[in-house]
């Protein structure tokens, strides 16, 4: 396993991270573990929901959260997140979550080809992570589940986590308009699918 920290380039520095936070990683840098318990305990669960949105079961989701923090321990003399540690957090564990997704992709293809042939193909595989949408009781949360990834991902972003526009443009890795842009977007693709039901509290 790399034990290098997750890459925060895309991140823009002109958004400052809270002095709170600050502080924290400065205290992680010099390798205080009660601070790093500190961030670990206050992202954990809603980073470990983020994460299940992507890889569908808790268990790998906690698994991807465990791996991004311990890459962050690892690495710590050198972490530097300054977009902000919560949109750090979260873009680290949406790329961390692809890469499982990925690998899953490529285990289960080998897989069937080894069951049709018997032996794994040589031929290079190309792997679209595809999202399946969530079955769900609730016609809102249904909808919002079958929206394109990118406007699912600002809406569950904007709406669950409470995070600014600037935040999610970090962790998405687009600017501020195409997040405001995929948001709109999602609006009146939920008002659409939810008629004569109304996409309430998404304004």
């Amino acid at each position: 396993m790399a034990s290098s920290v997750p890459s925060d380039s895309t991140l823009d520095p002109r958004i400052e991270s809270s002095p709170q936070d600050d502080a924290l990683v400065h205290r992680i840098r010099r390798g205080d573990e009660e601070a790093f318990d500190t961030i670990f305990r206050r992202h954990f669960e809603e980073l470990c929901a983020f994460a299940n949105s992507f890889v569908r079961a808790p268990d790998d989701a906690e698994e991807v959260v465990q791996t991004v923090m311990c890459r962050i321990w690892s690495a710590r003399a050198q972490w530097h997140p300054r977009g902000g540690v919560r949109a750090y957090l979260f873009t680290a564990c949406r790329n961390q979550a692809l890469n499982v997704l990925q690998h899953q992709a490529i285990v289960s293809s080998r897989a069937r080809d080894m069951l049709d042939h018997g032996h794994p193909s040589e031929a290079p595989i190309t792997v679209l992570a595809k999202l399946d949408a969530q079955e769900s009781g609730a016609r809102l949360k249904a909808a919002i589940a079958e929206l394109p990834e990118r406007r699912r991902l600002v809406v569950t972003l904007r709406v669950q986590y409470q995070l600014t526009n600037a935040e999610i443009a970090q962790v998405l890795g687009i600017s501020t308009k195409g997040v405001k842009m995929h948001y709109t977007r999602a609006l009146q693709d939920l008002r659409r699918r939810l008629r004569p039901v109304r996409a309430i509290g998404l304004m």
